[in-house]
């Protein structure tokens, strides 16, 4: 018989690559991969509730940063505000006294039309002496 050491080899490693294979399907492995798995998925939900708290931290500093900003500058906002309360108190009375010079332009354009109306009715009729009550004078 030959001593053929490819085969020896061959048929060792496959042995071998069965043998750890019938093991890697084994209950025991089984449980290693359902506890990886399990500590896979508590490591997920242990980062979210890591970041849930971070995320619901950085909310509340901000919230409170904007409160202090407000007190802080309550004053210079008060201030805008009676600043802008006056301006616009000027500015309404400055278009009301606008208003009321439309109001009395539009009146005495309104008078005018009428006498040019009655100006052109009468430039339109005829001129018989009779029609106006004239005749009896002129006769």
């Amino acid at each position: 018989m030959e001593f053929r050491s490819g085969r020896i080899i061959g048929r060792f490693g496959f042995a071998l690559v069965a043998t750890i294979a019938l093991l890697g399907a084994s209950p025991a492995n089984a449980a290693s991969q359902d506890s990886q798995a399990n500590s896979f998925q508590e490591q997920l939900e242990s980062a979210a509730a890591t970041l849930k708290q971070k995320s619901e931290r950085a909310i509340a500093a901000a919230s409170e940063a904007a409160q202090r900003m407000v007190e802080d500058n309550k004053e210079a906002i008060d201030d805008a505000k009676s600043d802008l309360t006056a301006q616009l108190q000027s500015l309404r009375a400055m278009l009301n006294e606008q208003k009321a010079k439309l109001d009395m332009i539009g009146e005495d354009a309104a008078a005018k039309l009428d006498v040019w109306t009655q100006q052109a009715t009468w430039a339109d009729a005829p001129h018989d002496p009779r029609s106006i009550g004239l005749a009896s004078r002129l006769a």
